[in-house]
């Protein structure tokens, strides 16, 4: 094993790198380098985990490197492992969580389960972004993925590379706006899928949910819930729920927008989708669906536009301002 105590700082100049190894356990006091390289702090357990040892120090600081873990049982499974980089590749092989602490803005390469333990990222500054052309975020049977950029109007979510789970739930949240590009697909077998722009409140106008044409959200047999202060644009929703909330949709100051025509914007050909808009539900374009149940409100302004392409129920369509309902 690998021990520092609560207090203990490694700290290398701007061309050094930090290489730990260990069999057991690397019991982390605080590491600092101001390397700009890939594997700026590399840290490797063959057959334990990535432990935070206190909280004197951020237990990892490369501020402008990046940071790969090869762990087996856990990286801040049971303690939050605080980090301070601007790249991380994260792999955890055997048993046990991945829980990080972030404090700047961040490119996520990879983090990866190839056990059932859950993923939690949390950023309490600036951009967290899903790096396209690397390998995402991936969990596997019951383990869940929640990704928080809780920086309140710096904190954007940014997703551009895929981001998967099993049965475990996805929860991507932002307290300002959250961003999926043709690569930010987000799949599960049998997960619910949370997506939250303005998850702080923060005020009028102070977050956006934004898909490309071309993104696609497939929560399998789970249900999709969709929140956003200002508008939501849509790629595509897909899944095989049957439940009265197989998708849900929601904006407090914002309208429902089409990104295009690559998928059809929502399928739940089984379930019940709920949309609650206040400035219109496919404005300028209508809504494509394939969905069995449909209950839609519609507060201040804009119109309710809607292209189903099967047969459907409708439990309500609603408008409380003078626009067309088609």
């Amino acid at each position: 094993a690998l021990f520092m105590n609560d207090g203990t700082l490694i700290s290398t100049g701007t061309g050094t790198r930090i290489a730990l190894s260990a069999d057991e356990d690397i019991t982390l006091g605080g590491l600092l380098t101001a390397s700009g390289a890939i594997n700026a702090v590399r840290l490797t357990s063959t057959s334990g985990g990535i432990v935070d040892g206190g909280d004197t120090y951020v237990d990892i600081t490369a501020s402008i490197g990046m940071i790969t873990i090869d762990a087996v049982t856990g990286v801040g499974s049971t303690d939050a492992i605080e980090i301070y980089t601007s790249v991380v590749d994260i792999d955890n092989s055997t048993s046990g969580n991945i829980n990080i602490n972030e404090t700047n803005t961040l490119s996520i390469w990879k983090i990866a389960q190839a056990t059932a333990g859950n993923i939690d990222l949390t950023s309490t500054t600036g951009t967290v972004t899903v790096a396209a052309g690397q390998s995402g975020v991936t969990a596997v049977g019951t383990g869940t993925v929640t990704i928080f950029a809780d920086g309140g109007d710096a904190g954007d979510l940014v997703v551009n590379d895929t981001v998967t789970s099993a049965s475990g739930t996805i929860t991507l949240r932002a307290d300002d706006d959250l961003t999926f590009g043709a690569g930010g697909d987000v799949t599960s077998t049998s997960g619910n899928v949370e997506l939250t722009a303005d998850m702080d409140n923060g005020g009028a106008s102070s977050g956006a949910l934004a898909m490309v044409d071309g993104t696609l959200i497939n929560a399998g047999s789970g249900t999709i819930d969709v929140n956003a202060d200002e508008n939501i644009t849509l790629g595509g929703l897909l899944t095989t729920s049957a439940s009265a909330t197989a998708v849900t949709i929601d904006t407090t100051e914002g309208g429902i927008l089409d990104a295009g025509a690559t998928h059809v914007d929502i399928v739940a050909d089984s379930g019940t989708v709920v949309i609650n808009a206040i400035t219109g539900v496919g404005v300028a374009d209508g809504i494509e669906t394939t969905v069995g149940t449909i209950d839609i409100d519609n507060a201040t302004s804009g119109n309710i536009d809607i292209n189903e392409t099967n047969g459907i129920i409708i439990n309500k369509i609603a408008q409380a301002t003078a626009g067309n309902i088609d």
